[in-house]
């Protein structure tokens, strides 16, 4: 018995345009027999199922580039690896899996999670034994101390931790060799986070030769290479060492650019993240926190705040250079992949992964085809055996996203879940993901105080009438 789906406007994933009056037909394997004009389908069979969307815009499930399972909705780094024990994190990722596969996505790229916890998410997902999207899945991140993840002081050693720390190229390689034989799809590189260069930006975390040494045994192994590269060197580095894609590429200068270019690299400017952290943060937030004088918190969000003390990669001057920076590099030609890096409190998963392709289109000025295609075929062409998803096409298996709405003319539709049916391997995804306490699910560490009451600031807050005094026993 197949499945016939009317289709109101077919989008391929793989042109530039919709077509009109389409099915689609999904043999028992959940794999697309045929897809083309109605007038023109085999005729049916009298056992074949026929599902009507002939109202709807028919495209092949969403694919985000870019999000972190095991984090879930995190509201502080202990969250992500540090207190919640490794067997709970791959729970979580579970739930959070399927509250994506409700928003219309129906694949993963998952660069860096804490210990293999992805690698058995991906297992118990692909063995039938959970439903949840497909699921392209690293090791931690692989950096030093120089990039990000290494989120911690030197003294904390931490093996479940996001980050696996490189302290020489030969402790380098045997990390890429352990993470491939314990069965990573790809490997994720820091190549910046937090050290200043010479010239003001941020500092590539490795030399050229400990990058190309790194990357070349990873290729070699038969594994694609991510790399974290906000900054121009560390993005220059990436691209001459012979990363697939470059994550964020927040600021970027003529060389950079052309190393990208050179080397065909794809970029992934990730700018949920952003966006949310500056839209978002309230004043009481850690993100947001300016000053406290005399009990009041004071909001720092004047024209130029960066969402977080000094740190610029943070807030409004990262959102201005990762906007020019993929503006020209989609303008150069370079492809460009749709991921949101969810998986934090201000952009939980599930809840805001389309936004990407809205300020895609909104602010860079990419075309919503190009953006449909990249969240769609391109994004496919990086997970293994993606020649067989990520397009509606013959052969190929039916992750189909019905939407009530036309996502080519009015993009954001697809942020709006109610008018999303979910299809993946032709069968449509019913059950819904439990309700989440979203304190039980992150509280492992908690903070006590956030404030430190010596005497200067408990004056303040005496003299501002916030103090709460026990009444006399």
């Amino acid at each position: 018995m197949s499945k016939r789906i009317k289709c109101g406007r077919l989008f391929t994933g793989l042109e530039d345009t919709a077509r009109k009056d389409q099915t689609v037909i999904v043999d028992d394997d959940g794999i697309i027999a045929y897809v083309g004009p109605t007038a023109a389908a085999p005729p049916p069979g009298a056992r074949d199922k026929v599902i009507d969307h002939s109202g709807a815009f028919v495209m092949p499930g969403l694919i985000d580039a870019h999000t972190h399972l095991t984090f879930g909705g995190t509201q502080t780094l202990e969250d992500i690896d540090l207190y919640a024990p490794l067997e709970f994190r791959a729970l979580r990722a579970l739930i959070w899996g399927q509250r994506l596969l409700h928003a219309g996505f129906t694949g993963v790229i998952d660069p860096g999670c804490t210990g293999r916890t992805m690698i058995a998410v991906r297992d118990a997902i692909n063995a039938g034994m959970f439903e949840g999207p497909r699921v392209c899945a690293s090791g931690p991140f692989i950096g030093n101390y120089q990039g990000y993840t290494a989120f911690y002081p030197t003294w904390i050693n931490n093996p479940t931790a996001v980050y696996a720390h490189v302290d020489s190229i030969d402790n380098g390689i045997e990390i890429v060799r352990s993470f491939a034989k314990d069965g990573v799809d790809f490997f994720k590189f820091a190549l910046d986070g937090s050290a200043v260069d010479t010239k003001g930006g941020l500092a590539a975390s490795m030399r050229l030769d400990e990058t190309k040494a790194l990357f070349g045994e990873a290729h070699r192994l038969g594994k694609r290479v991510i790399a974290h590269s906000k900054g121009q060197s560390g993005a220059e580095t990436a691209a001459k060492a012979g990363a697939d894609v470059i994550y964020h590429f927040s600021w970027q200068d003529d060389a950079s650019l052309q190393a990208v270019i050179d080397n065909n690299v794809t970029i992934c400017p990730s700018l949920v993240i952003i966006h949310n952290r500056y839209s978002f943060t309230q004043q009481t937030d850690g993100h947001g926190m300016g000053a406290s004088t005399a009990g009041r918190l004071r909001d720092p969000r004047h024209p130029e705040w960066d969402g977080h003390g000094a740190r610029s990669d943070l807030g409004r001057s990262e959102w201005k250079g990762a906007i020019a920076a993929a503006k020209r590099a989609y303008e150069a030609g370079v492809p460009i992949m749709v991921g949101s890096d969810s998986g934090f409190a201000v952009c939980p998963v599930g809840e805001w992964n389309a936004l990407e392709l809205v300020l895609l289109h909104k602010h860079v000025g990419m075309k919503t085809c190009d953006i449909l295609k990249g969240a769609t075929s391109l994004n496919a062409q990086f997970m293994p055996g993606g020649h067989k998803f990520g397009a509606l096409e013959k052969g190929r298996y039916a992750d189909i996203l019905a939407v009530d709405g036309d996502p080519l003319s009015q993009i954001d539709v697809l942020l709006d879940k109610s008018k999303l049916t979910v299809y993946k391997a032709g069968e449509r995804i019913k059950s819904r993901p439990p309700a989440i306490n979203y304190r039980q699910e992150q509280d492992f560490s908690y903070r006590m105080w956030q404030e430190i009451y010596d005497q200067k600031f408990v004056k303040a807050l005496a003299e501002a009438s916030r103090l709460q005094a026990f009444a006399a026993e």
